[in-house]
């Protein structure tokens, strides 16, 4: 992740990580086999945005029932609380802000590459 994050600082795009979505209220088998990385996942996260000093946006207290039945993986509405999320948070920030200035004023917005993760 922190290669990640420096591989795009390099290329002058501006990273921004996110903590992992909350996991649904249940005793499902998904969310049961995840509750045991899910803490150390968003640890390793947030080590990592406040080491490189990357914007991080904190997703938590998800509202009602955004949940696939597995519990994990998100519906359209929960892709809406995460965009909706994503946004006021760099908004509340200025990152957000600072960005379409940065355009405004000529300069590119760049986008790291797309990297292929092995499962």
């Amino acid at each position: 992740l922190t290669e990640l994050v420096e591989s795009a600082t390099l290329l002058q795009a501006q990273p921004v990580l996110l903590t992992m979505t909350p996991l649904a209220d249940t005793s499902a088998a998904a969310v049961t086999e995840r509750l045991a990385t899910y803490a150390a996942y968003n640890e390793q996260i947030r080590r990592v945005a406040a080491r490189t000093q990357t914007q991080l946006v904190v997703l938590a207290s998800a509202p009602g029932e955004i949940w696939q039945e597995d519990g994990v993986h998100v519906t359209a509405a929960g892709q809406a609380w995460i965009a909706a999320e994503v946004f006021a948070q760099l908004n509340n920030s200025g990152t957000w802000g600072r960005l379409l200035r940065r355009v405004a004023d000529g300069g590119e917005c760049r986008t790291a590459p797309s990297v292929q993760v092995a499962a």
